[in-house]
């Protein structure tokens, strides 16, 4: 085994403190438990009445599918854990406060708890997190560390396991190969199967089904099942990605049955009870490389303001409540977009064909129909389902062409370009309107790969952000708009978008860094939107705008899916608004289907005139159910992310490999006592500029101030300052990148 494989064992017992916490563990702190060791039944039966208290032993035994089930709750019951009144009901005693969720892993060993039944997620100490991997549901019991007063977790039991495979490199332990888990936060090998030995040599990734989990000092055990391809790079990170998050990417047989049913056009009987919208100029604006089409638009010039017409997929007339295609879009709860391939939502004969908004071809949709005055103020919309047939469809790069030059291009219609020119003015009607509520805009340009021909990056660009991009953004926003005000006001269940404001130590490490850069917060307690906003606007001509743009948006809060059924609203602080919902994406995010359906009562009608309509209902659509998929859809979003992420930053590590040595331009994003965190300027990938390898000289890190500074010297380096750096080395195991100053 190599040195860096030994470290990697090690490194979860030597590093699993709490940060800040002066190198001592918090399990040293923590007090002997008094709680009852449990079985694996026990705490599934605990964990479930966590979610669902006073439920009953029927319910319970169908859920969980346990036959005994009445046995296991007895058992709780004896040991005071378990209370069941004379109706039969269930809850868990008063003095048992216990907390379900899943997990995530630091690193340095340490990890957290994400519950549902909190905003703040659960510490688990380095002893916890043993034999815990990324994404397991378990079950925990919070305490407070009244020393320092913080609280903490302490694990009763795995509730379900996240993995069952695990990908990896093999790597040679004395006489015996092991599979060393590519995720960083796993830095324990499982051992593999005796009569694999021979199998696979030294440095493959491969892929290993988990037979034993490491557990109490044991390590974990895996059976290799197959070998990864590392010569096509982009297929082989995004497979990682998808196993080591867990991601589901085959659709049931009569998923992918239920969706082929509907043929590749759309009934005639479809069109019945629909507006015809298929004269009206409509068309597709989306990026050279998108996937689906679900959103059509239109503008036009009234008598007394302007029209604004976006027109979505329909997708709630074919995947419906209790259908197979329901459920696997619920599993999923989004597309998961990756360079080179999509693990969609829903299967291709639905996501690329029946609700693919393709030119020339007849659709079905739902509209939101909105009339503007003359300053951009939305006065009036409705809703209706349609029949449309998009009239082109545009890249943003060609829209924007067309709006540069008042001409339309090759095969564009003089309708279509009149609907484009107007598109523009509303779009600038509607960013006044915004900005004078103050709504928040960070127009950050995207990294674009640029591939070889097999399969390599080639280059990375940065994408730049056109007219087009605003216009559409801003009409889709106006659309999310409107569905979120139309449920609210006629009471309709269903869920929402929600920003809160930035808050707790985020926002106390914003204004202390505001106030290094000169800028005195002007908020007393919490901020607004247009606090923000005009700081923005303060900054913009100045050097550090950059860093002061990124130091707003990292004090943001995570934008979340919340359900109508909780009674707030929440609101959408980036956006300044009171209320938000998703609308615009049913074929790529559940929460948008969700809001379909609702709108599709509020306007008493039923979504779909198709003969395989289910009349079966989602258990989602049952009261008090729609917090939980609302949590879920969270969940799935921040997934989704986290794999798309992984494999871009693997994709741009591989890239920057063939330029160790050479100089890049860049900025200090992050300072810590051990160095500099700097981002590539075009690249947006950052590294680490360790102190020692700023010279000879000591650097002093002034925690309050957020620099490093030379005290024989006095240099300073401080946030958004901007570097040239040598790069050292990327390692590509750990996907770290290491720079010295030039």
């Amino acid at each position: 085994m190599t040195d860096k494989h030994q470290r990697r064992r090690k490194n979860k017992a030597r590093n699993s403190s709490i940060p800040g916490n002066n190198g001592k563990a918090a399990s040293q702190a923590k007090p002997k438990s008094t709680f009852p060791d449990l079985n694996d039944a026990q705490v599934r039966l605990l964990a479930w009445l966590v979610e669902h208290p006073g439920a009953d032993q029927q319910t319970a035994g169908i859920d969980l599918a346990m036959s005994d089930v009445a046995a296991v709750a007895a058992a709780l019951q004896d040991i005071g854990l378990l209370v069941i009144d004379q109706q039969q009901h269930w809850s868990l005693a008063d003095q048992v406060e216990l907390l379900t969720g899943r997990v995530s892993l630091h690193p340095d060993g340490f990890g957290f708890v994400a519950t549902a039944q909190q905003d703040e997620d659960v510490y688990l100490s380095g002893r916890e997190m043993r034999g815990l991997m990324p994404g397991d549901s378990v079950l925990v019991r919070q305490h407070m560390d009244n020393r320092k007063q913080r609280q903490y977790g302490e694990l009763l039991g795995i509730v379900e396991r996240a993995k069952q495979s695990v990908v990896g490199r093999i790597v040679q332990s004395g006489k015996r190969l092991e599979l060393m888990p590519d995720d960083p936060t796993l830095s324990e090998a499982f051992r593999i199967a005796s009569d694999q030995q021979q199998a696979f040599a030294p440095g493959s990734m491969v892929i290993g089904r988990i037979t034993r989990y490491p557990q109490g000092g044991r390590a974990g055990r895996v059976v290799i099942e197959r070998e990864l391809d590392d010569q096509h790079l982009a297929g082989m990170a995004t497979e990682i990605a998808i196993l080591e998050h867990d991601l589901p990417t085959e659709f049931a047989p009569e998923t992918l049955a239920e969706a082929e049913r509907f043929g590749d056009r759309i009934p005639t009987a479809s069109s019945e009870g629909r507006e015809d919208l298929r004269d009206y100029p409509l068309v597709t604006i989306d990026g050279a490389d998108a996937r689906d089409f679900d959103d059509a638009v239109l503008g036009e010039k009234t008598t007394n303001g302007w029209r604004l017409v976006v027109a979505i997929a329909d997708v709630a007339s074919y995947v419906t409540p209790g259908s197979s295609l329901d459920s696997d879009a619920i599993e999923r709860g989004t597309s998961v977009y990756f360079p080179t391939r999509v693990a969609p939502m829903l299967p291709e004969a639905l996501s690329n064909g029946l609700c693919s908004l393709k030119p020339d071809e007849d659709r079905l949709a739902l509209v939101c129909d909105m009339q503007l005055s003359n300053a951009g103020q939305i006065h009036q919309s409705r809703f209706y389902p349609a029949v449309i047939r998009s009239h082109a469809r545009l890249t943003y790069s060609q829209a924007n062409t067309v709006l540069e030059q008042r001409q339309a291009i090759d095969g564009m219609s003089a309708a279509v370009l009149d609907s484009l020119l107007a598109l523009e003015k509303i779009w600038q009607l509607r960013d006044q309107v915004k900005a004078q509520r103050g709504a928040l805009a960070f127009d950050r340009e995207e990294a674009q790969f640029i591939w070889n021909e097999d399969g390599t990056v080639k280059d990375i660009q940065t994408r730049p952000r056109l007219v087009t991009h605003r216009l559409i953004e801003e009409a889709m926003i106006a659309a999310n708009v409107e569905a979120a005000r139309l449920l609210l006001k006629q009471n309709f269940r269903s869920i929402l978008r929600v920003h809160p404001p930035p808050g707790g130590d985020k926002l106390a490490e914003l204004e202390r860094m505001l106030l290094v850069h000169n800028i005195k917060p002007a908020w007393h307690e919490s901020p607004t939107p247009a606090d923000f906003a005009r700081i923005l606007e303060q900054a913009k001509d100045r050097p550090d705008s950059g860093i002061i743009s990124e130091m707003l948006l990292r004090a943001q809060s995570l934008a979340v899916y919340a359900a109508t059924e909780d009674g707030e609203t929440g609101g959408h602080f980036g956006l300044a608004l009171e209320a938000y919902s998703h609308f615009t994406s049913p074929i790529r995010r559940y929460p948008d289907l969700m809001v379909h359906r609702a709108l599709y009562r509020a306007m008493g009608k039923v979504p779909g005139q198709t003969a395989n309509r289910s009349s079966k209902k989602s258990a989602y659509d049952q009261a008090g159910k729609l917090t939980e998929l609302a949590q879920h859809c969270s969940f799935t979003e921040r997934r989704a992310e986290r794999a798309s992420r992984d494999v871009e930053f693997r994709l741009k590590c591989h890239y920057l490999q063939a330029f160790e040595g050479q100089v890049f331009h860049g900025w200090v994003t992050g300072i810590k006592n051990f160095g500099l965190f700097v981002e590539l300027e075009k690249l947006q990938i950052s590294g680490l500029l360790h102190v020692s390898n700023l010279g000879k000289d000591y650097y002093v890190f002034d925690e309050r101030n957020q620099c490093l500074y030379n005290r024989r010297t006095g240099q300073r380096f401080n946030l958004g300052d901007e570097l040239n750096v040598k790069l050292l080395r990327v390692d590509l195991e750990t996907r770290k990148i290491d720079f010295a100053l030039e």
